[in-house]
């Protein structure tokens, strides 16, 4: 009978130790791979995403003069006289965005654009789409590309002529500051919002004008994301959600007013919340071949 050598143990332990080693060694290798595949994927899809925004608005959007009010014969006289009966709603800040947008060749592009959307201060322009579900855009873009950027867009169920109490418009909160992804320096320094309160959706026949009341965290199954379906359930709304904006943007908002909400992601993981932007409409702006007209919501989005 022979005799067990230790050395021939030591040996066999020494190998088994060395192939554990080597595939500790392939096994994080691979993953390095992965890890450095997706973040060259992820890095791609955000440059093809802003490079194909930056197209859509170099192709469909021009800077144009301002326009002014027109001035017919007499017309200072009767704006004086309208002025004494009723204060304009335009009274405090009567501009628009100097931009010239190609709504029909945007339509034609893709069926689903509803409008353009502006936030001049922290450099958001973007086409707004309204798809027949609020999951396609998550991973589309405008051309219908599949990629991480998406599309800004609007909640599907929302009325086309807007006449809803509240809608909203969704846009990914990207790390590089494309699409919803600069919201958050309002969220950072509100100042903005009170230096800058504006927000634009520009449509074929109209210029939409929102002054921002609101801006705040929400959770995403908060009632911040409940679409009101009566006046009270308006009215509470509304009162919830100027509470908890971090910044008194001092604008009152009746449940005449119709609203506007920008949501976005906040934070990360589990525990990822929501940015949301409240904005009140305070006029419809036509502008017409005479110039702009600063009608009133009411009498103006009868004639739409």
């Amino acid at each position: 009978m022979g005799v067990w050598d230790s050395s021939e143990k030591y040996d066999i332990e020494k190998g088994k130790r060395g192939k554990h080693i080597v595939g500790l060694i392939f096994l994080c290798g691979l993953l390095i791979v992965i890890a450095v595949f997706n973040m060259t994927r992820s890095f791609w899809e955000y440059e093809a995403g802003k490079q194909e925004y930056s197209k859509v608005e170099k192709e469909y959007v021009s800077l144009v003069d301002p326009v002014e009010k027109a001035a017919a014969p007499g017309a200072e006289a009767e704006a004086e006289e309208e002025e004494e009966e009723e204060e304009s709603i335009w009274t405090e800040d009567q501009s628009i965005p100097n931009l010239s947008i190609a709504h029909d060749a945007l339509a034609a592009k893709n069926p689903d654009y509803f409008c353009w959307l502006y936030i001049a201060p922290i450099d958001v322009s973007y086409p707004v789409v309204k798809g027949s579900d609020n999951d396609y855009y998550l991973h589309h873009t405008f051309e219908g590309e599949n990629n991480v950027n998406g599309c800004i867009y609007m909640d599907s169920q929302a009325w086309p002529d807007m006449n809803d109490y509240n809608i909203f418009i969704y846009g990914h909160n990207m790390r590089n500051g494309t699409m919803f992804g600069s919201l958050k320096h309002i969220l950072n320094d509100p100042q903005i919002a009170l230096d800058n309160p504006y927000f634009y959706l520009l449509q074929k026949d109209a210029v939409r004008k929102y002054h921002i009341y609101s801006v705040h965290v929400a959770h995403p199954i908060s009632d911040t994301f409940h679409n009101p379906a009566s006046e009270q359930e308006y009215a509470d709304y509304i009162k919830m959600v100027k509470e908890v904006s971090i910044v008194d943007m001092g604008v009152d908002v009746t449940t005449a007013d119709k609203t506007v909400t920008l949501s976005t992601c906040s934070g990360t993981g589990a525990g990822k919340k929501r940015l949301v932007i409240h904005g009140k409409l305070v006029g419809i702006i036509n502008p017409g071949k005479a110039g702009v007209s600063y009608n009133s919501v009411k009498a103006l989005s009868n004639e739409l």
